[in-house]
């Protein structure tokens, strides 16, 4: 099976090929690394030394790129060093993204962008991969996989119980549990600390997965349906939607743009999306909203008692984790839900993906 470490080694070989590149010096265990960088790596060029901080995916999708990019520019900030994005294959339209946002990059399949202004431009595009990637049936990466994901990742090893307490929360069949931890085990994501107690590791890698999976797997599985409202604005629609799940006494939490201005007071746009732990047929037909893909509303199902944020009780109203509220953010994917998904990472995620490795 191939690994991140046969992705470098592949990219490191593409990249002394090129005859710009008189060297290639890589350093994975450089120390003021920024959290969450691969490496540093130093290429030596006719115009000197360029320095690049490396980032290691081995797929690239497009419902997670948004998210790529903020880790990327979190490595620069404050840096004189560039930052790399080496993958196996990076296809035409997401090496167009990548170029449009400035971010160099290289695949194994060796289609290379790098761009110093003044000191080395190189664009090599078109190449294809020279085997088909390996077909993903890993649990991990599948709607029950992610939830689980979700609930470790979201609580302390101290809270997480039993196989059927992680079950549970995380809603999921018992028998998906021990499938999904031997799999964190063999990638080397679950470590052993002593006798029945075990921590996650590499877990800035494990949010990265699990946002690449929320919007790409996890939330298709959750979509109940969109609908457009007849209020005049969205703040009488969340009223009027409050008072009704109240009254049916339906548990619920608020996502996406209305959560992030609740938790950060900075953005709120135009689409109201919550989670639902249950959407029965004649609240649809009281709230007087019509089914519509464009809708301004969008209802998810609340696939676990975690999904509401408990750690601040003074919120106007229930709303979700901020791990949902980002990675919702990063689906939505325009550019004042983007800035907001960073504000709404530094403030509450930064933490929850530190420690324990990359």
């Amino acid at each position: 099976m191939k690994t991140e470490r046969g992705t470098l080694d592949a990219c490191m070989a593409n990249l002394r090929a090129l005859e710009a590149i008189k060297d290639v010096d890589v350093r994975e265990r450089e120390t003021g690394l920024p959290p969450g960088a691969d490496a540093k790596l130093v290429l030596r060029t006719k115009a000197g030394q360029l320095v690049y901080l490396v980032e290691v995916k081995r797929t690239v999708v497009a419902a997670g790129l948004d998210h790529v990019l903020q880790q990327l520019q979190r490595y620069a900030h404050g840096s004189k060093a560039k930052p790399l994005l080496l993958s196996d294959y990076i296809s035409p339209n997401l090496a167009e993204r990548l170029i449009r946002a400035g971010v160099n990059f290289a695949d194994a399949a060796g289609n290379v962008y790098l761009n110093w202004p003044g000191k080395l431009h190189i664009q090599i595009q078109g190449r294809k991969p020279k085997q088909i990637a390996e077909a993903k049936s890993e649990r991990l990466t599948q709607p029950s996989g992610l939830r689980i994901l979700y609930a470790l990742l979201t609580h302390p090893p101290e809270n997480w119980g039993t196989y059927r307490d992680i079950a549970k929360a995380a809603g999921v069949a018992l028998g998906s549990i021990a499938v999904v931890m031997r799999e964190l085990k063999a990638k080397g994501y679950l470590a052993q600390e002593r006798r029945d107690e075990w921590r996650l590791t590499q877990k800035r890698k494990l949010l990265d997965l699990w946002v690449e999976g929320y919007g790409a797997r996890l939330r298709p599985n959750l979509l109940i349906r969109r609908y457009q409202p007849g209020e005049a604005n969205l703040e009488q629609t969340l009223r009027v939607l409050e008072s009704e799940l109240e009254d049916k006494k339906i548990s619920w939490a608020i996502t996406g743009g209305f959560a992030a201005d609740i938790l950060t007071h900075h953005f709120r746009g135009e689409q109201l999306s919550f989670f639902a732990q249950e959407w029965p047929l004649d609240l649809t037909r009281r709230l007087k909203w019509l089914p519509s893909d464009r809708g301004t509303v969008t209802v998810l199902r609340k696939f676990s008692s975690l999904v509401a944020f408990n750690l601040e009780t003074h919120l106007s109203q229930p709303v979700a984790h901020p791990l949902l509220v980002y990675a919702e953010l990063i689906f939505q994917g325009r550019e004042r839900e983007l800035e907001t998904a960073k504000i709404i990472y530094d403030k509450y995620l930064s933490l929850l993906s530190s420690g324990n490795g990359t």
